[in-house]
């Protein structure tokens, strides 16, 4: 019997490229849920998550965006894929709950000066960058999809379930053609 396949579903798409905006596929990640009682973790623990709303933190191998008052995404970079030990040590002690997500999520990059324009066509969210800066995040409906945004140094990361990452990848290929040439 052969074995079972993981396979991402936007892993054969080509990045989207117009004037003032670039889409590509974030490279498989993996992708976790923390939750716990933030009083109730250790101060080290704390210390390395962003314990108010809509914040992000970049721990250079590894991102934590905040996603409710007691849970976080925790994210490893492509590069690096051993996200901080301590939260499985924690988890293993009870004090939190890890949850991984790596296959119900795809990444998308999005970045340019138009990015606030093409993802703003499916959410009222102000996203110029004076409102919606690097190391903020935010859960919003855009197009009628649910999506995380994580706004990094580089560009914008959106989260998107995997089930519906194929049509969210459609929707924003065609708002990206609203652009001009």
């Amino acid at each position: 019997m052969d074995r079972l396949t993981l396979r991402q579903p936007l892993a054969d798409k080509t990045p989207i490229v117009r004037r003032g905006f670039r889409a590509q596929v974030i490279p498989h990640q993996s992708l976790a849920e923390l939750r716990a009682d933030p009083v109730s973790l250790p101060q080290q623990l704390r210390d390395l998550l962003p314990l108010s709303a809509n914040r992000s933190i970049d721990h250079r191998c590894w991102r934590v965006a905040w996603l409710r008052p007691d849970g976080w995404l925790l994210i490893d970079t492509p590069q690096d894929t051993e996200r901080h030990a301590s939260f499985p040590v924690f988890a293993g002690a009870k004090a939190a709950r890890i949850t991984d997500l790596s296959h119900a999520l795809v990444g998308i990059a999005a970045a340019g000066y138009a990015m606030p324009r093409v993802i703003g066509q499916g959410t009222p969210l102000d996203l110029r960058p004076t409102k919606f800066g690097p190391g903020q995040c935010t859960r919003t409906w855009c197009a009628g999809f649910s999506i995380l945004l994580d706004h990094t140094d580089t560009h914008v990361s959106i989260y998107v379930e995997a089930s519906w990452s194929t049509a969210f990848w459609e929707w924003l290929t065609d708002a990206s053609y609203t652009l001009p040439q």
